[in-house]
């Protein structure tokens, strides 16, 4: 039905004697009401927020129909996403909060924890009305600074009367494909009718499109959806922008074909995104003038070791970060666990924050009489310093597990880095 509404307004220029024509327009009514229903309940907040001089960019859907209201028939909208500064999003938030809109599920937890800038968006919900607030616009790009050009280029608008900020036509292009190519669990309906309407437009600075494509590390999604849409809906981008795109996807495909190829990445998927992540967050300490240190992650830091009952088929490592791992340093992340060297058990790992994982897979064979395995993995220390994130989780689930059988004796969770540090112990 939401891709019926976006091309049922030409049927009657296709096809005027039509039999359906009436029902397509019944179709197009009922999104354009159902949008404004979700609509509704989110204007309060939003003007709310600007009269408190709360500057709000909106994206995808809400953006489109602050650009072209004429859109409101052809483009469902389920809720509405808007990007506030990240300086101010805590204040975002207690305003949003004290007037009744409140956050659901998962996030309840992680909010009370502290954790807000773990993530690139909450959602919150007042009655029928949904607002996902973001303080990063991408969820790949969540390093201090990566939003900096888009605000740059934002444009003032107008939502039904409310000032907002919308973004460069660029900038709403490539937002509409990262979102849909990368994120979107629905398909390509939404994210391929708002960037064909972006580029029949004709307003796109394909340049500016191309940097920042390149300055975000998105060639691989990008490239991806400029294809599809060039493919399959005839909107060509410029020959000479998807050359650009497509020399420099490489690093970075590993990335992205493990989100499409599988909704459990492996362990080269896994390690490709911690990789992607990790130029991210070299380039964000770039823009700072700052360089990675290239002294190598050789001198043990801090270790966690933990003795596991016989009987636990599951548990956790908990390492903090410290400050002998500093901001530009390369640090090494190792977690080892001791089993029986005859046992038959697969023991899979996962280590990392939410949205920052670093590995998951299973641990090869025993490497000594002692029975020790192992799995590490090298990152720069920013990629999560410039997050605020101060600690690193390790989770181990032991699979195949026979009545009786001995499973994990031991464990212990390491942090390398460069040699000028002390080692030390939690």
């Amino acid at each position: 039905m939401r891709l019926i509404a976006s091309i049922a307004k030409r049927m009657a220029e296709l096809q005027p004697d039509y039999p359906g024509l009436g029902r397509l327009k019944g179709i197009r009514r009922f999104v354009w009401s159902q949008s404004q229903m979700r609509l509704a309940p989110v204007r309060p907040l939003l003007r709310s927020l600007a009269e408190a001089g709360f500057p709000l960019l909106l994206i995808k859907g809400a953006a489109r129909h602050a650009a072209d209201p004429g859109s409101a028939a052809d483009r469902l909208i389920r809720d509405v996403d808007v990007v506030a500064p990240l300086d101010r999003v805590l204040d975002v938030h207690r305003h949003a909060r004290a007037e009744g809109w409140e956050l659901w599920g998962w996030q309840v937890e992680e909010i009370d924890r502290g954790l807000i800038t773990r993530h690139n968006a909450w959602s919150l919900r007042k009655g029928e009305g949904e607002i996902d607030l973001h303080h990063f616009a991408i969820g790949l790009n969540r390093n201090p600074g990566d939003d900096d050009a888009l605000w740059a280029r934002a444009r003032p608008a107008s939502l039904q009367g409310i000032p907002v900020l919308l973004p460069s036509p660029a900038d709403s292009l490539l937002l509409t494909i990262v979102h849909g190519v990368r994120f979107s669990e629905e398909g390509i309906a939404d994210w391929a009718i708002d960037a064909a309407a972006a580029i029949d437009r004709g307003d796109v600075d394909w340049r500016v499109l191309a940097e920042e494509t390149q300055a975000r590390r998105l060639q691989a999604p990008v490239y991806a959806g400029l294809s599809y849409l060039k493919e399959r809906l005839g909107r060509r981008a410029p020959d000479d922008v998807l050359q650009a795109l497509s020399s420099a996807a490489e690093p970075f495909l590993g990335e992205f074909q493990g989100f499409i190829s599988s909704e459990t990445p492996g362990v080269p998927q896994m390690r490709a995104s911690a990789a992607a992540l990790s130029v991210r967050a070299v380039d964000a300490l770039s823009r700072r003038g700052l360089r990675l240190n290239p002294a190598p992650p050789d001198r043990l830091i801090k270790q966690f070791v933990a003795p596991v009952p016989p009987e636990r088929t599951q548990f956790r490592l908990r390492l903090t970060l410290d400050d002998r791992v500093q901001l530009t340093d390369r640090m090494r992340v190792r977690l080892q666990i001791q089993q029986p060297p005859q046992a038959a058990h697969r023991v899979h790992v996962t280590v990392g924050e939410p949205d920052i994982y670093l590995f998951a897979g299973m641990f090869g064979p025993a490497e000594d009489a002692e029975g020790w395995r192992s799995q590490e993995i090298e990152v720069p220390a920013a990629l999560f310093r410039l997050r605020g994130v101060d600690s690193l989780t390790a989770v181990v689930r032991i699979k195949d597990v026979s009545a009786g059988e001995a499973m994990v004796r031991s464990a212990r969770m390491q942090l390398w880095g460069p040699a000028r540090a002390q080692p030390g112990a939690s």
